[in-house]
């Protein structure tokens, strides 16, 4: 025999299950409430500017020569400058420490 609190469970079981049966699922589409309220939002032009602009970004590229020039110098100068200067450093500090040069690529033979 059920005990009084397996009986009381059941039944509140009984009675949530025949009330989600009842409802439908329509309870579950219940509309958004906000708790602040309809915030004013102010549209900044700039931002929606860039916004449209990168959206059509192939639209409007150009391959031309300052688009080469950009590339050349970011795409190939500055990383291969970067690598130099750390190479050179790399030298410096193995000089210094009296420690023999490392065999890195791009560093001088000597």
């Amino acid at each position: 025999m059920l005990g009084t609190t397996t009986r009381a469970r059941g039944a509140r079981l009984f009675q949530s299950a025949k009330h989600f049966l009842s409802e439908g699922l329509s309870s579950a589409k219940s509309t958004q409430r906000r708790s602040v309220g309809n915030l004013p939002v102010k549209s900044n032009k700039h931002i929606e500017d860039f916004g449209a602009r990168r959206e059509t970004i192939e639209k409007e590229f150009r391959w031309d020569g300052p688009t080469t020039r950009r590339l050349v110098i970011w795409g190939l100068l500055v990383p291969v400058g970067i690598y130099k200067m750390t190479c050179y450093e790399f030298d410096q500090t193995d000089a210094f420490g009296g420690k023999p040069k490392r065999d890195l690529w791009g560093s001088p033979k000597a």
